[in-house]
């Protein structure tokens, strides 16, 4: 069974590429099929990511930053091309439905849309576009752990028309509560399910393996006598890291470039994952930055910033993590120093998280190998 994955790969976020990363493997280890990452872009989104694309007064305000802006793009950019056999060897960059359908319609048995928020209609990414596959594709519909963000942001007859798309699926696998609940609210869907991230679906043992850690190798320079902490926050989260945290631990920075900081923000997907994996402490108000934390035993703090809370409450509520969850207007009354040391204390409930996770990923991949040419 030959599977394209259509998702957010291509954006400038650790997670997005990652996340699709793990789920080609991880259906890969499934016996008799083979997936690949559609190489796909939406131009508009493209033209958000590449400075060259940018006005002039996009320029000037964020003139600090082209530089970094450039090599964190061409980053992303070779990680992709080695790895040519998770991503497939087409590339299209176009905000045009049909010549999606051109190239990659009728190539696949199956196109599974997602994971990440592949469902968020914004300046960005306007609607219609090809992450709904509307209209015939020439193959069987499906999406995993896909989600419409913090809302549903589609109205009218946009939404009508968004609804008739994804009743066209198959089966319909979502990442968080929100979108579950409009799904069965608005009984869209043949089969709806809440699924994990695929970051928690594949190990990346051998990709971490064969990485390098600037941070151990004497790249970068760290004061060895301390532990590490490496954070992906909001600038008001990160202020107060830096606050109460700065001199007891090495602070890296593994989201943006921060004042008080060791940054590590322009290293490749693996070489990211390989330093939260040898991280002592992590600490995140972004969904995959938790994630990983938590695939890879290392102990995480997950702040609960503004517009971001919902992604890892949805995660961690109601399970034995979410002593590792503080809401981000609480962070600064914390003694983040006591936090860190009790969190770190045990870590043996990851794995068990972890699996339960993974769980339910058989159930999915039953529906996948499902024939349901006798009812069509």
């Amino acid at each position: 069974m030959n599977i394209g994955i259509l998702t957010y790969h291509r954006a400038v976020n650790y997670g997005a590429f990652l996340q699709s990363y793990s789920l080609c493997r991880a259906l890969n280890q499934q016996s008799g099929i083979k997936a690949e990452v559609i190489d796909y872009s939406m131009q508009s989104a493209w033209n958000y990511y590449d400075v060259s694309k940018w006005n002039l007064k996009k320029k000037l305000k964020s003139f600090g930053q082209l530089s970094f802006k450039k090599k964190q793009l061409a980053t992303f950019n070779e990680a992709v091309e080695r790895n040519r056999g998770v991503f497939s060897k087409d590339m299209l960059i176009s905000d045009d439905t049909e010549e999606f359908r051109k190239l990659f319609g009728s190539r696949y048995d199956a196109i599974i849309v997602g994971s990440d928020e592949v469902w968020k209609v914004n300046h960005v990414r306007s609607f219609p576009n090809p992450y709904f596959l509307p209209g015939d594709m020439g193959c069987r519909k499906f999406s995993y752990a896909a989600s419409f963000g913090k809302s549903v942001n589609v109205a009218g007859e946009n939404e009508k028309k968004m609804q008739s798309f994804l009743n066209d699926f198959e089966a319909i696998s979502v990442r968080d509560r929100i979108g579950y609940d409009y799904l069965c609210g608005n009984k869209i869907g043949k089969q709806v399910m809440i699924s994990c991230d695929p970051s928690f679906l594949y190990d990346f043992k051998e990709e971490i393996q064969n990485s390098r850690n600037p941070l151990k190798d004497g790249s970068v320079r760290i004061d060895p006598s301390k532990k590490t902490v490496a954070v992906m926050l909001d600038e008001s989260s990160a202020d107060v890291i830096r606050e109460q945290l700065k001199g007891k631990y090495n602070l890296v920075s593994l989201f943006r470039e921060q004042k008080g900081f060791i940054s590590m923000v322009d290293v490749d997907p693996f070489c990211w994952l390989k330093i939260i994996s040898e991280a002592d402490f992590v600490i995140s108000c972004f969904f995959h930055g938790v994630c990983f934390g938590i695939c890879n035993d290392t102990p995480v703090l997950a702040v609960g910033a503004k517009g971001k809370k919902h992604k890892l409450e949805d995660l961690l509520q109601g399970t034995e993590l979410w002593n590792c969850y503080v809401p981000g207007e609480q962070l600064a009354g914390m003694d983040l120093q006591a936090k860190i040391e009790e969190i770190s204390l045990d870590v043996s409930g990851y794995q068990k998280f972890v699996q339960g996770k993974r769980s339910s990923f058989e159930e999915y991949v039953k529906l996948l190998r499902k024939d349901t040419s006798q009812n069509q």
